[in-house]
């Protein structure tokens, strides 16, 4: 299975993660022509192993997430895309560092 780790932010409080250098792991599914395969495999992948927050990716599509209620479900996707920013601007960060050092 494909993951994606997320960094150890402060954020992810907003998803229950309340350890202390959290190993959080998003799941990235391939995104099928037929949106039913795409379903059956998050349903397979999740009884085997439960995702850790309520974020998913889909290959070359994006973000998914899901929550008891609307107003939760957009707290989430405000979350993950915070976190998915940061996680860009810390790459453009680390590479514009790399290149200046060489």
């Amino acid at each position: 299975y494909d993951t994606l780790p997320l960094p150890p932010l402060e954020m992810l409080k907003g998803f229950g993660v309340r350890e202390e250098n959290p190993q959080v792991t998003v799941p990235v599914f391939v995104n099928h022509l037929d949106v039913s395969r795409i379903s059956s495999e998050i349903c397979d992948r999740f009884q085997a192993e439960p995702p850790s927050v309520n974020v998913l990716l889909i290959r070359n599509h994006g973000i998914t997430v899901w929550a008891s209620s609307t107003e939760r479900a957009q707290i989430y996707l405000e979350l993950a895309d915070y976190i998915f920013r940061y996680m860009v601007a810390a790459r453009q960060i680390e590479l514009s560092t790399t290149s200046i050092k060489n």
